[in-house]
């Protein structure tokens, strides 16, 4: 009976090992070329001849659809199609958008069955030999995302984030331009002492006594509290009363952005989410990724792991609580984490498992690469690039990925 019992509790341990592997298994292998039906308007099937065939796929920040304001209609936009079609039109290159996901894409490259392929590719070294790769245009890694239920707050980030945003220097010149005014509004009081000293709240009251008042409101008036400077009764008075009150109002919104921005971005995980501690949690990511291959190689496998065709649905996953974490690229999953259905329900992490280098993919020896590496270097090098990246992610963002 007791070998009975000791042989049942053998089997259970195997099959739940077998079945964890025969997971990690399926999960890792090679992807099929799919039939799927384009997912962009401007996406047309893969044609033979002077047309270049650029793939493209849902990879917000770099790729995705919007409504055009001015037309009604979709278009492709992003910081890759940017960068793409700032290029294409320096080299006159004719080209269609062809749809393709990742795994589409990169099997369609080493096959030369596209052209090019403009969706964000991390540049590897298994990659590069099985095609070319344009010059590096950006700069990403492999993190963490969880729920925000697993954190908590950490002051000593959230200090850092407002003073690196206070040192810049849009701000110096709003606190400067602050000093004066508040400089300006100290000379007007004290020119107009005998205005303050007639009036029955200042009666009894000593000259220090009565500066502190003129200095309160001084500052009252700048943050937009109060909608009077001092009493005065001319027009002109009246017109600089309203201008501190729109830059009092201005300040105070701008000084509530900083301490919110700072606020959110210190939220801290409390699980330690590492690599060693992955065995404890069940993962999902982006099929044909690096992130997947990350876990297919890692010698600490999840509990279990899921793929998913779109970043935004890994996302989800976690957000649901069907899975634990999201493995992926971190730009793209902080992007997505700030979007209306995943906002406040996510939460990226930090600490970064494996640095990405962004390129476009080109068959190999495709006879554009050169020109268009021209073009993309000559643009990365202009202030072009960096209002096209900006426009997308915003400053931080693009201080951190420069880092």
């Amino acid at each position: 009976m007791m070998f009975a019992k000791k042989q049942l509790f053998l089997g259970i341990c195997l099959g739940l090992f077998f079945s964890h592997t025969a997971i990690a298994i399926e999960q890792c292998q090679p992807s099929v070329v799919s039939n799927t039906e384009p997912v962009f308007a401007q996406c047309g099937p893969i044609t033979y001849g002077d047309t270049l065939n650029v793939a493209v796929r849902h990879a917000p920040p770099f790729v995705y659809e919007e409504i055009d304001l001015t037309t009604g209609e979709p278009r492709l936009t992003g910081i890759a199609i940017d960068f793409w079609e700032r290029v294409a039109r320096e080299i006159g290159a004719d080209y269609q958008y062809v749809c393709k996901g990742l795994s589409d894409t990169l099997q369609l490259l080493e096959s030369d069955g596209i052209d090019m392929a403009v969706s964000p590719l991390t540049i590897t070294r298994s990659r590069e030999q099985a095609f070319d790769f344009s010059h590096q245009y950006f700069n990403s890694g492999l993190v963490f995302a969880s729920s925000p239920n697993e954190s908590s707050f950490n002051f000593d980030k959230a200090f850092n984030t407002l003073s690196n945003t206070l040192a810049s220097t849009n701000v110096f010149y709003l606190l400067m331009f602050f000093v004066v005014l508040f400089l300006v509004l100290i000379l007007l009081a004290l020119k107009n002492i005998r205005h303050y000293q007639t009036m029955p709240a200042m009666i009894d009251k000593t000259k220090p006594a009565m500066l502190m008042h003129v200095v309160l409101y001084s500052i009252l008036n700048i943050v937009g509290i109060r909608k009077d400077v001092f009493g005065f009764s001319s027009v002109g008075m009246q017109l600089f009363s309203f201008l501190i009150l729109i830059f009092g109002i201005t300040v105070s919104a701008s000084l509530l952005s900083l301490l919110t921005a700072a606020l959110t971005q210190s939220v801290a995980p409390k699980t330690d989410f590492s690599i060693e501690t992955m065995d404890q949690h069940k993962l999902v990511t982006l099929r044909g990724s690096t992130a997947q291959g990350f876990l297919c190689d890692s010698s600490k496998q999840p509990l279990a792991f899921e793929v998913t065709d779109t970043w935004t649905q890994s996302l989800e996953q976690v957000a649901e609580g069907k899975r634990d974490l999201v493995l992926g690229d971190w730009v793209q999953l902080v992007y997505l984490s700030q979007k209306s259905n995943l906002s406040g329900k996510i939460t990226v992490h930090d600490q970064s498992f494996k640095f990405e280098p962004y390129g476009w993919g080109f068959t190999s020896d495709h006879p554009i690469k050169d020109r268009v590496n021209q073009e993309l270097i000559g643009i990365l090098r202009s202030q072009a690039g960096i209002d096209i990246v900006k426009k997308y992610i915003g400053d931080q963002q693009i201080s951190m990925q420069v880092k």
